[in-house]
């Protein structure tokens, strides 16, 4: 379960989902909104298009179909989770009616998996996917068939913003199971939660193909003055990712390492990108702004880059530092959340204050002075990707996890 699926910001739970079919594992896909058919980029995102469910839009036929009959059938499941999913909102009238709306889709999930023989739902994000998927085991369990237990993936960043409106505690109180995808993100987890519930959170790390992921043919050879320093920035460009930290940023680096030229090359799109553009051209700050591209064109991109450069706000475990670093690019993060657990400073890469184009421009200084220490850093950050951080690390963690959880139900059953 995933609120929006396929989506380029979502390539991670493709991996996974891909990944765990070829252990073995009968996956299926159902997506609460339908992806627009501009933003399917890659043909792997559009053969997992093909096979992914999707609950809204849902015309007449399928209204019946899936919420109206069943709902008329089961009033008293329904009723349960109104129950559930109103708790503490009965007095917020905006947040209750988006509540009964969760429970409409959930009613509909749940006649989905239902009909299709899905005994276990997984929600990636504990957002509205993980309260359709809560739901929908409510009614599961007032009717006495249909998906018996659900789990999900913590991610954390936003969710972590608003607990209540998430309903953290809730929810990873009701889970069969929590994988975080750090151990940062397991621990803030835990800070909102019964302590009683602790054992169920598992760390599981998201990952990426390192044969994929991988430094360029020429990686070896040393670019001259005459060469832009090239600082590759990937992302959606909206708020939360601090694009306008490292605009800042890349005209003090111009300044400190002229003659030779900075050169930003940002890869996304979003609310942001006309205003960066326009910010870029009053800084005089050499830029190229690609837009989104599908996976299957990105990597030629981060071979073009003579550093990595994050500026978040706000990040769960970022997957697109893991493929920089995996491509053996020196990278430059803000020091937060779980970023740590990958960049180790000065060894894997280096960090800055979050907010702070000074100090993110003289990190990125330091690999357009010395060759040397961008090479070794580069070195340092891939061998740390391919010892903890690589896809089949990540598919055997989702495999023991979910091992665990049927075991786990299976003798409490």
């Amino acid at each position: 379960m995933i609120s929006r699926y396929p989506l380029i910001s979502h390539t991670f739970v493709q991996r996974e989902v891909l990944g765990l079919r070829q252990a073995g594992f009968d996956v299926e896909t159902i997506s609460v909104v339908q992806t627009d058919e501009g933003e399917i980029l890659s043909p792997a995102d559009r053969a997992e298009a093909g096979r992914t469910v999707h609950i809204r839009p849902a015309g007449p036929a399928k209204l019946w179909r899936y919420l109206v009959r069943p709902a008329l059938t089961h009033p008293g499941a329904v009723l349960a989770a109104v129950r559930v999913a109103a708790r503490g909102w009965w007095t917020d009238p905006r947040q209750l009616l988006w509540r009964l709306f969760y429970v409409a889709e959930a009613v509909m999930l749940w006649s989905l998996a239902r009909q299709r023989g899905i005994g276990h739902l997984h929600a990636h994000h504990a957002n509205v996917a993980s309260n359709l998927a809560w739901l929908a085991c409510v009614i599961s369990a007032r009717v006495g068939s249909g998906p018996a237990t659900w789990s999900f993936t913590m991610h954390g960043s936003s969710e972590f913003v608003d607990i209540a409106r998430h309903d953290l505690e809730a929810k990873a109180e009701a889970a069969t199971a929590v994988a975080c995808v750090s151990d940062y993100t397991r621990s803030q987890l835990m800070m909102v939660s019964d302590p009683e519930s602790w054992p169920s959170y598992s760390v599981v790390h998201c990952g990426v193909d390192t044969e994929v992921w991988s430094p360029a043919a020429d990686a070896s050879e040393e670019r001259g003055l005459d060469d832009p320093f090239t600082v590759l920035f990937v992302g959606r460009l909206g708020s939360e990712k601090g694009l306008p930290v490292l605009v800042d940023a890349m005209d003090r680096l111009q300044a400190a390492i002229a003659p030779r030229r900075a050169r930003l090359l940002v890869v996304g799109d979003g609310e942001l990108r006309q205003p960066m553009e326009t910010r870029c051209a009053e800084l005089g700050v050499d830029a190229e702004f690609v837009g989104s591209v599908g996976q299957h064109q990105i990597l030629p991109l981060y071979h073009r880059a003579d550093a990595f450069c994050m500026t978040s706000f706000r990040e769960g475990i970022p997957v697109v530092l893991m493929e920089a670093m995996a491509c053996q690019i020196p990278c430059v993060a803000p020091r937060i959340t779980a970023i740590p657990e990958l960049i180790e400073e000065g060894v894997t890469g280096f960090t800055a204050t979050a907010g702070r184009a000074d100090l993110v421009a003289a990190q990125l200084e330091r690999y357009a002075v010395d060759p040397d220490l961008a090479r070794e850093v580069g070195k340092a950050a891939r061998e740390k990707v391919v010892a903890e951080f690589t896809t089949d690390a990540s598919i055997a963690g989702m495999v023991a996890f979910f091992d665990d959880l049927f075991a786990a139900h299976c003798a409490g059953s």
